[in-house]
């Protein structure tokens, strides 16, 4: 198996590693309430996470200020929120090798196979697919719930592949009525 690669339980493990790192950059993070990388980036602040906003197209996200690149951070975050098309991957991948970062946490849709491999031949620890909303909602967060009560979510165990052995704690896009949304929340709570 190559370096960073993870098993199920491996994975779980650097899952639960990341959650308990306080310093967090989230790049892809987004002015736009209505974008998953708006919504990480204050899922991670309201659980009183240190989080850096990263987008080269933004100057301030809620009167924070964005940082255009990595390298631009005033410190080195423990963990990396990829929320960026994948075929940026690659070159995020260089970048937080670069920086001295050894975690990279690829949001679902974010991920590419040549970027997991491309990132874990550079030494990076990677999670792939699993949902940071859905893991910090899993801890108690009465935010992230309400963010998923807001963005129809429905209980999934096809959207993520962390082997999570309570997979009702995954959530996938669902058209469903809102209080089906919240009936289907509050199951899985």
């Amino acid at each position: 198996m190559p370096d960073g690669e993870a098993t199920p339980a491996g994975e779980r493990a650097l899952i639960e590693e990341c959650l308990d790192q306080r310093v967090w950059a989230v790049v892809g993070a987004s002015t736009n309430p209505a974008k998953w990388g708006y919504r990480v980036y204050k899922a991670l602040l309201a659980r009183g996470y240190r989080v850096y906003p990263v987008n080269p197209r933004a100057k301030q996200i809620d009167g924070e200020r964005c940082y255009p690149t990595l390298a631009e951070l005033p410190e080195t975050p423990d963990v990396v929120s990829v929320i960026i098309p994948p075929k940026l991957g690659l070159a995020l991948a260089d970048e937080a090798a670069n920086a001295g970062i050894t975690r990279l946490w690829f949001q679902p849709g974010a991920a590419s196979p040549e970027n997991v491999a491309r990132a874990q031949s550079l030494g990076l620890r990677v999670v792939a697919g699993a949902c940071v909303l859905v893991e910090l909602g899993s801890r108690g967060s009465w935010v992230v719930r309400k963010m998923m009560l807001t963005t129809r979510l429905r209980p999934s165990t096809d959207l993520l592949t962390t082997h999570d052995p309570q997979p009702t704690t995954h959530f996938a896009i669902n058209r469903a009525s809102a209080s089906a949304r919240r009936r289907a929340v509050t199951r899985s709570i």
